[in-house]
């Protein structure tokens, strides 16, 4: 399904971006909430 692949999509991307900065990280929010408009809180906190 659409959703499952967005969180495990988001889950994969989190991995690979945690030695990032915390400013990437934040773009990279912004990126994904303009993906998809479901509520985040929801979505990450499955997902970490």
């Amino acid at each position: 399904r659409n959703s499952e692949f967005i969180a495990s999509f988001t889950a994969n991307l989190y991995r690979k971006n945690e030695f990032r900065g915390q400013q990437e990280r934040t773009i990279m929010m912004h990126i994904l909430v303009q993906l998809h408009p479901l509520p985040v809180g929801g979505v990450y906190g499955s997902s970490i």
